[in-house]
């Protein structure tokens, strides 16, 4: 028994097998891939540990950037290590953004690549460098918060709270779009603004106005898994509403002689699917708010609240038709996921008309209706500001 008993002391004693030092780790943050020339390039943002640690070292950038190439990602990647002093550490990956050309062409290496990766987690983002390049973006020294993955991991989180205007996509749930046979991949796309060069000095962030910095863009779509084109910011917010991604939005209606912006929430969408006939019925519910009132109105009348939740209703229901619309007829990209709604209704029907689905899609008949209940006027003085030009 007592040999038994020592002989679990040990086993508990030996520690972990796969231990590292911490300081014997270099951590990233954010990764960016292009394809150029026949190559994989590959910038690896590394957050520089002496800046944390060490006041000393004050003047030092927040993280080093370390680039490779080669032809495959895997060489890319070890190649790194003839560059950086500590083992590279992906457990912590923030923020991977892809180039538009991997995004057109070489989205099945990027998948089988970091799904047979075992360190890289799967709930990093990922997003589409629109009009510059990876490396460019995660090189921008951006104010406010240090690291730029995180700077740009909490501009989707705000956005996708407050404006809808992109979409909020792990990794994971990418790749598990690219497995299923019936859905298309969507993903947000971010902007350079201003110079790289000058964004990637230090200089950058000792300005109250600066002028480089990156902007979340709006949601780019695929089909058949390749890279085909992006929506307008009204599309991206009615397509986020139809995949039941948008939790607030921002309404801007015309009433009479301007406008009236008006905030909706708890949005939820229902489709109702009649295969046969080729028919998909949209219900959408939520409540809206006035936010903003720019019209000589009356807002204490009940026919003017009235006659401004119906406008509000016309408003979204013009953005979804108009989304819908793009979707359907001038990318014939099945975004919203009609055909895995029609596979879940009548399996079979789908596998008879698999092959035909683009020309099925086109035919789709879409019917809307949108139900927006009315419940804060949203004011302090008991009405319109602009009442007083009535009395």
């Amino acid at each position: 028994m007592k040999k038994i008993l020592l002989l679990l002391l040990i086993l508990l004693l030996t520690g972990c097998y796969n231990y590292r030092e911490l300081n014997d780790l270099a951590i990233v943050s954010a990764i960016g891939i292009d394809y150029k020339d026949n190559n994989f390039e590959v910038s690896i943002q590394i957050v520089n540990p002496k800046k944390q640690q060490d006041s000393s070292s004050a003047n030092e950038p927040d993280f080093i950037i370390y680039k490779s190439k080669a032809k495959t990602l895997q060489e890319a990647f070890r190649n790194v290590v003839d560059t950086s002093p500590n083992r590279i550490y992906g457990s912590h990956l923030e923020i991977l953004i892809i180039s538009e050309e991997i995004a057109k062409n070489h989205m099945d290496k990027l998948f089988d690549f970091f799904a047979r990766e075992p360190e890289a987690r799967s709930e990093f983002n990922i997003l589409i460098a629109k009009n510059s390049t990876p490396n460019d973006q995660i090189s921008i020294i951006t104010p406010l918060i240090n690291l730029s993955a995180t700077n740009i991991k909490t501009l989707i989180e705000t956005n996708s709270q407050n404006l809808a205007t992109t979409v909020k996509l792990t990794f994971n749930e990418t790749f598990n779009q690219y497995l299923n046979p019936y859905l298309e991949i969507i993903l947000p796309s971010l902007e350079l603004i201003g110079e790289e060069e000058k964004g990637q000095e230090q200089e950058n962030i000792a300005q109250t106005n600066t002028n480089n910095k990156v902007k979340l863009s709006t949601i780019a779509i695929f089909k058949n898994n390749k890279l085909i084109g992006y929506l307008s910011e009204e599309e991206s917010k009615g397509l986020n509403i139809l995949l039941n991604k948008a939790n607030i939005s921002l309404i801007s209606s015309k009433y009479h002689d301007n406008y009236i912006v008006s905030e909706i929430d708890n949005i939820k969408t229902k489709f109702d699917i009649d295969v046969y006939k080729k028919e998909v019925n949209i219900t959408i519910k939520g409540h809206s708010i006035i936010n903003e009132v720019n019209s000589n109105i009356n807002i204490k009348d009940p026919k003017v609240i009235d006659n401004i939740d119906k406008n509000i209703e016309n408003e979204l229901k013009k953005i979804i038709e108009n989304t819908i619309y793009t979707t359907q007829n001038t990318y014939n990209s099945d975004v919203i996921g009609i055909r895995d709604m029609f596979y879940k209704k009548d399996p079979n029907y789908l596998k008879k008309n698999y092959s035909n689905w683009d020309e099925i899609f086109k035919q789709i008949k879409f019917n809307i209706n949108i139900d927006l209940k009315l419940y804060e006027k949203g004011n302090t003085t008991g009405g319109s500001l602009y009442e007083k030009n009535h009395y």
